[in-house]
């Protein structure tokens, strides 16, 4: 993971530099990611972030790469989570994954005050 840091400020949140270069369990990320100071981010948060990265990004994911978040859905099973996959154009579409398979982690937080 990378020092650099991504601010967004109208959710009040920041964002690891980069998401994770390997894929990894749900459990894996979620440890990972407590282990360092990070969390993963709920469905709506992890949306926002990649609806919104730029071209410019250095952290910018490859297209394809599908990303953990700590959003369970109501209809499916607790061994199962939703997941965002990063496609060509921007285009996102949400999974439904068991928590075994393997994704990326891309931490979050809560902005610290300056």
């Amino acid at each position: 993971m990378s020092s650099l840091v991504l601010s967004d400020p109208r959710q009040g949140l920041e964002w690891e530099g980069r998401p994770s270069e390997r894929s990894v369990t749900w459990t894996e990320a979620l440890e990972s990611a407590a282990a360092t100071g990070w969390r993963l981010p709920s469905l709506a948060e992890l949306i926002v972030l990649l609806g919104e990265l730029g071209e410019e990004v250095p952290g910018r994911p490859r297209a394809g790469a599908t990303f953990w978040s700590a959003s369970g859905s109501p209809f499916a099973p607790p061994s199962k989570v939703r997941a965002v996959r990063w496609q060509d154009g921007g285009r996102l579409t949400v999974l439904l994954l068991p928590k075994n398979d393997r994704a990326h982690r891309w931490g979050v937080r809560s902005a610290r005050a300056a």
